[in-house]
């Protein structure tokens, strides 16, 4: 004598599978060919870097010497113009270690990271 329960196996069993997908997820391949357009961007992005790098070794020479120009003085001056002044700034920041050490709750409590990708060339 079937029961209920058996009953209702028996008449699932009986109903037509719904269609399932064989496929699985895929994910992107992590490598992919560049084309003559993204070579190009990479020789561009390459030379850029090296600029980049040049221009700020140029730029802390050049501070150097104006530095040295100016002596102890505030302001340089061009055909009696002022071209360039010694400004004073202000930074502002918390000793991480410090906080870490002493108030390791307020640390972790106020601690936020920040996840980023960038472009690292080999």
């Amino acid at each position: 004598m079937a029961t209920a329960k058996t009953a209702e196996k028996a008449t699932s069993n009986t109903e037509p599978k719904k269609a399932r997908s064989n496929k699985k997820a895929t994910t992107p391949a992590v490598s992919v060919e560049l084309s003559a357009e993204g070579k190009k961007a990479l020789a561009d992005f390459r030379n850029a870097k090296k600029a980049e790098a040049l221009a700020k070794e140029q730029k802390e020479m050049a501070e150097l010497a104006l530095r040295e120009a100016l002596g102890d003085h505030k302001e340089g001056l061009v055909e009696g113009m002022v071209v360039v002044k010694v400004v004073n700034g202000k930074n502002t920041h918390f000793d991480r270690e410090l906080m870490k050490e002493i108030y390791p709750e307020a640390y972790q409590a106020t601690l936020r990271e920040t996840l980023y990708d960038y472009l690292r060339t080999l």
